[in-house]
């Protein structure tokens, strides 16, 4: 008679996880307890050896599908595009172009080549190609994570891919510690990852030990200054400092606000634009109210005024974070925000790389 196998204890199977699928004990406990949970309302008996199975075969799965688990916490992130016909809308422009350099400043820019039928051909990492058609429905999320091999934070970029609209998320939060998944590969420029996401790709809340949020970003990010905006390149991103005032409602581009470069706001003198993303969510950003000292996550876009021919100064943002040690009070009465420093935030005066 054969003698029936011991089954494995909880702690086994970690050690196999950790060692093969790079799991925390943190994902793993909370993976058991909500495994437990679920099979002790369907089934009779073996409940601890069914979870086990279950957060085994969950665990091997996410290991197939090439992502990592990585942990930070998300600044921003940008509206959601249809990215091929973006592509496809550029190469129809250059190829209509008379400058001679057209063609080859697209195909540059957007690492593609440019039939002669119009079509655009896409070359992967390995060689291979295809031509891109269709829609590629894609959300560019922000923020910094621990580097998987030093755990020294560094910031992402993460191409978030959806199959259409319908189904297009946000991250749920900004600013707390999260964990989420994807494939990370090397930024040369930033020293940080552009991140693939895969379809386990979400954002949720971790336990995971990071430090706070403003002592975190002084570590990743180098603060603009706003009288230096200007002299940036066309396409920079960057991270400014400054007061938002005069909301301009846009639910087809995106809400606007005024960030004067001085103390002073005045409604008619629009000195630096920001706009958010079309479907930015401002009920994420907590504490804000117009005048509130804010960080401004962005990409520099300055734009030529079709009226006035004057240059705008222009922030198209992905996030904004209220600087939580400048208190705001508000006057009920005037509905307007006043602020007392008694606790001036250090951000400014001590960010590591400010320009």
């Amino acid at each position: 008679m054969t003698e029936k196998k011991k089954a494995p204890t909880k702690d086994e199977v970690f050690g196999i996880l950790e060692k093969k699928c790079k799991v925390s004990r943190e994902w793993f406990d909370k993976e058991c307890d909500e495994a437990l949970e679920f099979v002790k309302a369907r089934f009779p008996d073996d409940h601890e050896l069914r979870a086990l199975k279950s957060v085994f075969e969950s665990a091997m799965a996410l290991m197939k599908s090439g992502g990592t688990t990585l942990y930070g916490f998300v600044v921003g992130y940008d509206s959601l595009v249809d990215t091929n016909e973006l592509i496809l809308k550029a190469a129809r422009a250059a190829k209509a172009n008379s400058e001679p350099d057209a063609v080859k400043e697209f195909e540059e820019t957007y690492m593609c080549k440019l039939e002669p039928d119009g079509s655009v051909t896409r070359f992967r990492d390995d060689g291979s190609s295809y031509n891109i058609k269709g829609s590629r429905w894609q959300r560019t999320v922000y923020g910094l994570c621990e580097h998987p091999e030093s755990n020294k934070l560094v910031p992402f970029r993460l191409f978030w891919g959806f199959a259409d609209p319908s189904k297009g998320k946000k991250p749920s939060a900004l600013f707390i510690p999260i964990e989420f998944r994807g494939i990370p590969k090397k930024d040369e420029n930033s020293g940080g990852f552009n991140i693939t996401s895969v379809n386990e790709t979400d954002f949720k809340a971790t336990k995971h030990e990071l430090p706070p949020f403003e002592e975190a970003i002084k570590k990743v990010y180098a603060l603009t200054k706003l009288d230096a905006l200007k002299t940036k390149e066309k396409g920079t991103n960057v991270v400014i400092r400054g007061k938002l005032y005069g909301l301009r409602a846009n639910a087809m581009y995106g809400d606007r606000y005024t960030l004067p470069v001085g103390e002073d706001y005045d409604p008619e003198r629009r000195e630096i634009d920001v706009q958010l993303a079309k479907d930015f969510d401002m009920n994420q950003v907590r504490g804000f109210v117009e005048g509130v000292p804010c960080l401004i996550w962005g990409n520099y876009q300055p734009y030529e005024d079709k009226l006035t021919k004057n240059k705008v100064e222009k922030v198209q943002a992905s996030g904004i974070y209220v600087l939580e040690k400048e208190r705001i009070e508000t006057n009920t009465s005037s509905n307007q925000s006043t602020l007392t420093k008694e606790e001036t935030s250090d951000i400014e005066t001590k960010w590591a790389g400010a320009e």
